[in-house]
């Protein structure tokens, strides 16, 4: 059987590269002459340190389960208990909250500690038969060994292959271990799966197999129990790792991330986007992958809304600021710098706007810069504190009998930190703290100092006056206990009150800190319906950087054929004969066509000199073969216009089937009517799609 098919050229420009960096990045005039390129390159390097970061702790946190699981696969050929009959050991990583980076960082932990282990990766698609998951396992391990040049009578699905070739290694060579890695393991057939561990186990005896599932189910499920029968179980010694639910995880992140004193990125979260993580979170996507989704979409939208955050880093030289074209970004700026605060104008408001000079303008924005990080620091040590200091009193609360509030969750208590509403824990903290003893307040007060000794040169300078506060109050303890427990108390409230202060009252704080500028809800949770209708009735909006210099509603002659055929859907009924559908998009494309080609008859027809009469000296002679061609015209800027090829009935069948293949997929059309050549509509209550 065979078909004959219809190809239509492209006949546009594929080679063209747009940048889409910093054109996201455009504002309005009042900007830097390189303004989208200086942001985009902060940008690029704020998103850079902060992944990087969060590299780094992830590492850190998934280090201990790594090792755990290092333990385990270097136990599983030693010290065993002697069972009947031989079982396989598997190590099961469920990636339900650390996402990709949990199996990814434990699979090149184990892979590097062994180095000449073979390993195979085995997928879902490797699993359609027994043959098909038995011939991946042994090409998989066998895949960089020269392949003899004499026949083998061993074909590449059988076992004993794996077997003669582990046999035929030296001591010194020998693998470890043959680690089997199980992608995706809930989506492999159960029955497939029985079967190919009771062929490995019959083999355990003399091939060093060690199996690695990745599974997406936590282990509280025991989805192995559920799903598989005793005699499959029987074959494996199971070994479960996994990391904390999902919410727990990205809570110790940002704790790291943004609340760690020895460490600052280049922008702060807001209260609204801290909110917006943790709901996200805990209700829609609990991995590692999803987290750090958001926090990009942050940065982008805080560098492509915010003018100023071309200064995050480093403020741009003299010479780039003190041009003509940067005239208007610093008469922003300096309007922004000398705005008066609560409505409240000084009396020396006007003269400071003329002594100010691009030179002090630098100066103000370097100053606000290490303000801000002042600020930014403090808040971090208030929120260390306020853990080291709850975790003490939850330590000692039956003993001192304290009567101490739930706690908060972290991204409720990061949120009202930054917000400035804090006073009500700092007041519940403190009474706590007034009801310890003296010996555990003596204890407390020490963990207190050595946090605060522990810190950064730089920081601990800033810290110098509480830390001779501590002292102070430790010694105070020699005179009378009541006081000294009245005066700690005191000063826990009063030093918590001015470590939590508001980010958004330091200079210029908008440049590092995004407030409560929301994450837009659209980009995570989008309403597919809306977005397919409108991209189908009015493409323009999504294909065009410039939307604002675009007609609403474009002419049906200009649109795609996709979206033509779909205008001729919207006005069909219930029932669509496809020979009439057919009808309406042909004679569309007519008038497309001929539309298109008006400017080059014009053209032609501008071009073409007045005809002259003949002269009946000049005999007729016949026109050679090669002015016989297509005429073609200059159109108003000198390029070449060629007429366009007539429209063919092949071309029409094969872009309505394209179109109408693309809306079938979409779901726009039932089949399986009583009549064949009609379908259903499926689609209804279309409103404002068109008009």
């Amino acid at each position: 059987m065979s078909e004959s098919v219809s190809v239509i050229p492209f006949s546009g420009d594929d080679q063209s590269e747009i940048d889409l960096g910093p054109s996201l990045f455009q504002i309005d005039s009042s900007d830097l002459p390189d303004g989208p390129l200086l942001r985009w390159e902060a940008y690029r390097n704020a998103w850079s340190k902060c992944l990087g970061r969060i590299r780094d702790i992830l590492d850190e946190f998934l280090e201990p389960i790594a090792l755990d699981a290092l333990s385990y696969v270097e136990a599983s050929r030693s010290n065993l208990v002697p069972t009947p009959q031989a079982e396989i050991p598997v190590l099961c990583l469920h990636n339900s909250g650390g996402g990709s980076s949990f199996s990814t960082f434990v699979l090149t932990q184990v892979e590097a500690h062994y180095p000449l282990a073979r390993s195979c990766h085995i997928h879902p698609e490797d699993c359609s038969s027994l043959t098909a998951l038995m011939r991946a396992l042994i090409t998989g391990i066998l895949a960089s060994e020269s392949r003899p040049n004499r026949a083998t009578s061993l074909t590449n699905y059988d076992i004993r292959l794996l077997e003669a070739w582990f046999r035929s290694k030296p001591p010194e060579q020998s693998p470890e271990h043959l680690f089997i890695i199980l992608h995706d393991f809930e989506l492999i057939p159960v029955d497939l799966m029985q079967d190919f561990f009771q062929i490995c186990r019959s083999h355990a005896t003399k091939l060093p197999f060690l199996f690695i599932f990745l599974m997406e189910s936590p282990p509280i499920t025991a989805y192995m129990h559920a799903s598989y029968s005793r005699a499959a179980l029987s074959c494996l010694r199971l070994k479960h790792a996994s990391v904390p639910p999902g919410p727990e995880l990205v809570e110790f992140i940002l704790s790291k991330l943004f609340f760690q004193p020895d460490w600052s990125p280049n922008i702060v979260l807001g209260p609204s986007a801290i909110d917006f993580v943790g709901h996200n979170c805990r209700r829609k996507n609990p991995t590692i992958d999803g987290f750090i989704t958001t926090l990009q979409l942050c940065h982008l939208k805080h560098f492509a809304n915010e003018p100023f955050s071309c200064l995050i880093g480093v403020t741009p030289p003299l010479d780039v600021l003190a041009s003509e074209e940067s005239s208007r970004f610093m008469n922003k700026l300096l309007s922004r710098i000398h705005a008066p605060s609560a409505g409240q104008i000084s009396p020396s408001h006007a003269a400071d706007w003329q002594e100010e000079s691009i030179e002090s303008l630098i100066n103000t924005v370097n100053s606000a810069r290490e303000n801000f990080q002042r600020h930014v620091t403090a808040q971090r040590i208030a929120f260390r504190l306020h853990q080291i200091c709850y975790e003490f009193l939850h330590e000692f609360q039956k003993e001192c009998y304290i009567r101490l509030p739930p706690q908060r969750p972290l991204f409720e208590i990061m949120s009202l930190i930054l917000k400035g509403e804090f006073a009500q824990d700092i007041g519940s903290l403190c009474s706590g703290i007034g009801q310890l003893s003296p010996l555990r307040l003596k204890e407390l007060l020490e963990r207190v100092r050595s946090f605060l000794i522990l810190l950064p040169d730089e920081i601990r300078d800033d810290e110098t006056i509480a830390i001779e506060k501590i002292t102070e109050l430790l010694n105070g303890f020699d005179g009378g206990e009541k006081k000294a427990t009245s005066r700690t108390k005191k000063w826990f409230n009063e030093y918590f009150s001015e470590l939590v202060t508001p980010l958004d009252s330091s200079d210029l704080w908008e440049i590092w800190y995004t407030r409560n500028s929301a994450v837009p809800d659209e980009l995570f949770d989008p309403s597919f319906r809306s977005i397919i209708l409108t991209g189908l009735g009015h493409p323009q909006e999504h294909t065009s950087l410039t939307s604002g210099n675009v007609a609403r509603d474009p002419d049906i002659l200009d649109l795609p054929d996709t979206n033509i055929l779909f205008r001729r859907y919207l006005d069909s009924g219930k029932s669509i004969n496809v020979y009439d559908l057919f009808e309406s998009f042909q004679s569309t494309l007519e008038a497309q066509h001929a539309k298109r080609s008006e400017p080059r008859q014009q053209q032609r027809n501008q071009s073409s000199p007045t005809k002259r009469p003949k002269s009946p000296q000049k005999s007729k002679r016949s026109k050679s073969p090669q002015k016989k061609r297509i005429q073609a015209s200059v159109d108003e800027e000198g390029h070449h216009m060629e007429d366009l090829p007539p429209l063919t009935q092949d071309q029409t069948h094969a872009r309505f089937l394209r179109a109408f293949q693309e809306l079938d997929l979409i779901g726009f059309f039932k089949h399986g009517g009583r009549k064949a050549d009609h379908v259903q509509r499926t689609v209804f209550d279309i409103i404002d799609v068109v008009e």
